[in-house]
């Protein structure tokens, strides 16, 4: 037979835990409604250290990419 017909295994379903991060763990801003949404959205101290500590890396190639995109904006105008 050209063609051997196999089971296919049944795919396995992911299943997110649903976690908050604790009170002590929460990012506090000025505004108490945008401190309400960092937790709703699970955003926490130690995500805010990793982007702190990518700063260095990541905001000179955003600029870079955004000044490349701001100068083929610009000459596509004219």
């Amino acid at each position: 037979m050209l063609f051997q017909l196999k089971k296919r295994n049944q795919p396995s379903f992911f299943q997110p835990e649903m976690n908050f991060p604790g009170v002590e763990e929460t990012v506090e801003v000025k505004d108490q409604r945008i401190t309400e949404r960092l937790w709703y959205m699970g955003f926490s101290k130690k995500h805010l250290e990793t982007l702190q500590d990518q700063n260095p890396v990541i905001s000179p190639c955003w600029m870079n990419c955004f000044r490349k995109f701001w100068i083929i904006y610009i000459n596509s105008r004219h």
